[in-house]
């Protein structure tokens, strides 16, 4: 523009700041140079922006000759300066979110739950949320969610769980404990809990420490003491909850599970609940719900321990496998049906657990025994969509 006016204000801005790098001559360089970039805008001869006409100036070298101080004001302001605080505070939190546990995150999604972690969520009203819930869930029989077992753990309190769908960067909160629907076994998802009040000062039964995704192909490695290893295989496809077995008095210390592959450590097995009765559980209670029995199992186990199987067809003891394949396919490992947006869904759930080298029998490939409930730890609850 040839206004007499245009840019005055800003170049007396810039002298204002800077009062010992400009002087009068940066607003007299600032009309010659307004005047010449008006001149070359009318010339039909040329398609040039004013951009490219200043690139020209700069590679033929006459523009700190002929405009010395705003050649030097353009030096400051088109410098980027860089904060090395800001870029230390983005990879301390992506550090605290990319964990072993949770490395299967996308590009998108990592920068969806740093961006929440620094400047904090995004404030909805509750419609918004119902609508959320409501397009990932609907509400369904508290006796058939994977919430239940928590529920269970807890003393039937009335606790409020969090379902983290890190496909999508969505929290859902579910006070009645429902399982978020899931749509395919890529899209991990963790059960927390968002309150710790009133559980006489236990936090929670579970640890997050061991909540694992196994969606890719199974690992296998050698675990158990020095010369009597025995393979495990990873559960793929199964999400695990760690339960909170790390420091319990009763197992004197950790090295029967952690670290992994201590020589101290136990075997690792798997145990179903799929074939668990009334009776399994010394209830003779009328209401018992036999479709809830794989689920109240679990819980009941991880409160009271392990009874020894009722049907002991290679001797007495409580029976497990280190086959997560076998065992998920067979009768003994249940499945619970739940109403989902996608409708009816089943989920199967069972134990990851330990078992003491020095007493296991391995009468099979696929089938253990170990003699005594104190020679078996159950320390994560899989599930996974039947």
């Amino acid at each position: 523009t040839n206004e007499p006016e245009y840019g005055i204000q800003e170049i007396n801005t810039i002298k204002q700041q800077y009062p010992n790098d400009f002087n009068d001559d940066l607003l007299t360089e600032w009309k010659v140079f307004r005047k010449y970039l008006f001149a070359q805008k009318q010339q039909t001869s040329t398609n040039l922006t004013q951009r490219q006409h200043c690139i020209n100036l700069v590679k033929k070298g006459m523009m700190r000759d002929i405009y010395p101080q705003l050649s030097l004001a353009a030096e400051i302001f088109l410098c980027a300066p860089i904060s090395t605080a800001t870029m230390e505070r983005d990879f301390s939190r992506m550090n605290r979110i990319l964990t072993g546990l949770r490395n299967r995150l996308t590009t998108e999604h990592l920068e969806q739950l740093m961006r929440i972690s620094i400047e904090g969520p995004a404030d909805l009203d509750n419609d918004i949320k119902n609508l959320i819930i409501d397009c990932w869930k609907r509400n369904v029989t508290d006796k058939n969610t994977a919430c239940h077992i928590l529920n269970k753990l807890l003393g039937d309190e009335d606790q409020q769980c969090l379902f983290f769908d890190s496909a999508n960067g969505i929290n859902l909160h579910d006070a009645s404990g429902n399982l978020a629907d899931i749509d395919s076994e890529d899209r991990p998802f963790v059960l927390e809990l968002k309150s710790s009040e009133g559980l006489g000062g236990d936090n929670t039964y579970f640890d997050a420490r061991g909540d694992k995704t196994f969606s890719s192909g199974p690992d296998t490695h050698e675990v158990g003491p020095p010369g009597r290893t025995k393979k495990y295989t990873s559960p793929s496809g199964w999400t695990r909850y760690g339960l909170k077995v790390l420091g319990k008095s009763e197992y004197k210390n950790d090295e029967w599970l952690h670290p992994f592959q201590h020589p101290g450590n136990w075997y690792r097995a798997f145990h179903g609940t799929g074939r668990a009765t009334k009776v399994d559980f010394g209830n003779s209670n009328a209401d018992f719900d036999q479709t809830a029995a794989p689920i109240n199992a679990l819980a009941s186990i991880f409160k009271q321990g392990f009874r020894p199987a009722r049907v002991a067809v290679y001797g007495p003891g409580v029976y497990c496998s280190p086959n997560p394949v076998w065992l998920g396919d067979s009768v003994f490992v249940g499945a619970v049906e739940l109403d989902t947006e996608k409708g009816k869904k089943k989920f199967k759930c069972m134990f990851q657990v330990a078992v003491n080298p020095a007493s296991v029998q391995c009468p099979s490939d696929d089938i253990w025994v170990a003699p005594q409930p104190q020679d078996i730890r159950p320390y994560g609850i899989l599930i996974k969509e039947a």
